[in-house]
């Protein structure tokens, strides 16, 4: 099989590729993940930090916990047996810090996990998560590498 999208010395950066899948999802002959079902299928869903950098003041998930549909409602302290974990084992020659999968008192990103909820329909997953109250207090950012390079801000020590 002959590809224009490569130059001479083989690169594919800055070419168009040409796109074999699309015809199949536009035609509606495709399976997307999101339309398998299986017996027991559970959905997850994340309830996630707005905020760089912020403690966790308040974390009440109990609105949640009774929200239609939901099997659990999951926060770094319902994972004692997961405090910590190394995010790239597979690569040992690369420093990796631990971190726990759901922040624990500290959110360090935007996006950051905070509790996790699992229920029996995706809708379901979504409207729990909107009901888990976190109070968080916004604290300093490091947005650029070099001002995380000069330091961190007092009091910033990773809980992980």
């Amino acid at each position: 099989m002959t590809s224009h999208a490569t130059d001479e010395s083989g690169s594919w950066v800055g070419r168009s590729l040409r796109r074999m899948e699309d015809r199949r999802f536009l035609t509606g002959r495709a399976q997307y993940v999101d339309d398998l079902t299986r017996p027991r299928l559970l959905h997850a869903a994340f309830v996630r930090s707005p905020h760089a950098h912020a403690r966790i003041a308040r974390l009440d998930v109990e609105a949640a916990r009774a929200a239609p549909g939901v099997v659990e409602v999951l926060t770094a302290r319902d994972l004692p047996e997961l405090a910590s974990v190394t995010l790239m084992p597979f690569l040992p020659s690369i420093a990796a810090p631990k971190r726990t999968p759901l922040a624990r008192d500290t959110v360090y990103a935007v996006g950051a996990p905070v509790a996790l909820v699992v229920a029996r329909d995706v809708y379901e997953a979504h409207d729990a998560v909107a009901r888990v109250d976190v109070d968080y207090e916004p604290l300093d950012a490091l947005p650029t590498a070099s001002a995380a390079l000069a330091g961190t801000p007092l009091g910033l020590q990773p809980d992980y």
